[in-house]
């Protein structure tokens, strides 16, 4: 919570309301102008920090829809009262826009490939998925590599909210124990 400068020196230049109203008018609007940088301020750190979601996917890994034993979903930072951060703005619209997606397994593929991992976003509770990935830039490993990355997105902007199906293709029988990580920055629109 942001303590107000306003209302802390009020009481201390109250007196000049009358003996001398400019003063106590631009003593007021500095004041005030703290408080707003103050505000804004609050929000830029709450904006600038990494959010991410990770998604691990054990075991040997075999070609399929819907891989992952549960449908995760995105959950955007919250306050103490468990409400999205920067509720109390007006018309805000906190989101998370992808920077980053890595990719890495613990026994890499052999042979065949490329192992490719789709991760698909449902805002209409799961009847309808589609992937965050450009279909010419998927998220992939090639043979022998542990580790991969994509930075180009078809949908970049995620919600809270959002479900996440994770589809894979090009096992070969040994690649096991991948994980997925999403990063991102929390953006407040007002």
């Amino acid at each position: 919570m942001i303590k107000s400068v306003f209302n802390e020196i009020d009481p201390l230049i109250l007196p000049l309301q009358k003996e001398n109203q400019r003063l106590y008018q631009a003593l007021s609007t500095i004041a005030k102008g703290v408080d707003t940088v103050s505000v804004a301020a609050d929000i830029n750190k709450q904006i600038d920090f990494g959010v991410f979601q990770r998604f691990e996917l054990p075991g040997l890994r075999a070609d399929g829809t819907d891989t992952h034993w549960t449908r995760p979903r995105l959950y955007l930072p919250r306050n103490s009262g468990n409400n999205l951060v920067a509720k109390d703005l007006p018309n805000f619209q906190p989101r998370l826009t992808l920077q980053y997606v890595g990719i890495s397994a613990k026994v890499p593929l052999a042979g065949g490939g490329p192992y490719i991992v789709d991760i698909l976003i449902s805002r209409d509770q799961g009847v309808t998925f589609a992937s965050i990935f450009k279909v010419s830039n998927p998220l992939n490993l090639i043979v022998g590599q542990v580790t991969g990355s994509n930075k180009i997105f078809s949908i970049g902007t995620l919600l809270d909210g959002d479900l996440f199906r994770i589809d894979e293709s090009g096992t070969d029988g040994t690649l096991a124990g991948i994980e997925i990580y999403l990063l991102g920055n929390l953006i407040i629109q007002q």
